[in-house]
């Protein structure tokens, strides 16, 4: 048999089947050809290559092809082969298992033959997506990656902004716990040093109706996790416990009340950061997700949570500071005044001291004339 080119030569008709074949091989791409009244199913080597064939060993059957599927594909081709031969479009993508357990994604295309009122066959195209699905669920990847990244940096210039807005030690604290959840845990409890002790500051839960549970559990006394905030006060490093069972919670606490409470707030993964400024730690974050939410912490989380850990101790520093000066000025505007006042007879005098701003020393005194 021959082939007639438009030029008007003639070739081989062999040789135009090997170009067409080499052609498809070149782009991942075979041909099958599929009679559904046989059963016959006819691949050509590119195809036998794509699903990790030897040449000339693909068995031949309908059976044979719906064996190298995917598990979790097979209904869907099945269904799909269906629909074409009732007259539906015949295009699909779909994985096939090769014989050394590679998976490769496939797109399939076709074209149902009618004869003489009935199907004669189906003639269909076979591209292999692997290598290209692979790069755009790498591009996928970065792209997350980048928009995640974007999230971040807006969600830490917001607690910037809204730390840095007060300079007052309990308001900082309660902003810091209400920008956590629920962005970091389902709830969180901030505990701040003061005079050597490790004093609670601030709750947080998304559920307002639990978190009388959480401070229940805070107000037993000092934390009595083995991995808690006085630990990580002590310690100064953050701790992450990405999967918290009844078994971690029994071995983290010696008082079974706590054992107790703590189920009932059901802990699944928690981590603990230290609030810290100019080097000392001035008090620690503790965030946790519930056994019934879906997400647990990652090292991801706890980054961003170290992070927004360090601008709230910045915060609580800064607070302190203005708090100390504001003392020391009051007490020296204070020693300004008179010790007592004037007697002067048939006149009560009195009189209050209110500085007309803090950390301001100094302003106008008083007398009295008799008019």
């Amino acid at each position: 048999m021959t082939h007639i080119l438009e030029d008007g030569a003639v070739e081989p008709i062999d040789l135009t089947q090997a170009r067409l074949t080499l052609a498809l091989s070149a782009g991942g791409a075979g041909t099958w050809q599929w009679d559904p009244q046989s059963g016959h199913v006819h691949w050509d080597t590119a195809l036998e290559v794509i699903h990790g064939l030897p040449a000339g060993q693909f068995g031949g059957t309908f059976e044979d092809w719906m064996a190298l599927l995917h598990p979790d594909d097979h209904d869907h081709v099945i269904a799909t082969l269906s629909g074409a031969l009732e007259g539906g479009d015949l295009e699909f993508e779909h994985r096939v298992v090769r014989p050394d357990g590679q998976v490769r994604w496939l797109h399939c295309s076709g074209q149902v033959l009618a004869a003489h009122g009935r199907v004669a066959g189906v003639l269909g195209v076979a591209v292999d997506l692997t290598e290209r699905r692979a790069a755009e669920a790498e591009r996928d990847k970065l792209l997350a990656a980048e928009q995640a990244a974007r999230d971040r940096l807006a969600f830490l210039a917001q607690a910037s902004a809204l730390l840095s807005r007060s300079l007052n030690a309990q308001a900082a604290m309660t902003e810091l716990a209400q920008l956590a959840v629920p962005r970091l845990g389902d709830w969180c409890v901030v505990d701040i040093v003061e005079r050597g002790e490790l004093q609670h500051a601030a709750t947080a839960h998304r559920d307002p109706d639990k978190a009388d549970l959480v401070r229940r559990w805070r107000n037993r006394g000092k934390p009595r996790l083995t991995h808690g905030a006085d630990h990580v006060v002590r310690t100064g490093a953050s701790k992450l416990l990405a999967e918290i069972d009844d078994a971690v919670l029994r071995t983290s606490t010696q008082d079974p009340a706590d054992v107790e409470l703590l189920a009932q707030l059901g802990f699944r993964s928690a981590m603990v950061v230290p609030l810290v400024a100019r080097g000392t730690v001035l008090g620690a974050l503790t965030l946790v997700h519930e056994a019934d939410a879906s997400r647990r912490h990652s090292g991801d989380d706890l980054a961003l949570a170290e992070d927004l850990a360090n601008r709230a101790g910045v915060a609580l520093d800064n607070a302190r500071l203005f708090q100390e000066r504001a003392t020391v000025a009051n007490v020296l505007q204070q020693a300004l005044l008179p010790p007592a006042l004037p007697q002067v007879p048939g006149v009560d005098l009195a009189a209050r001291h209110q500085p007309a701003a803090e950390m301001v020393i100094g302003g106008d005194f008083y007398d009295v004339f008799e008019n």
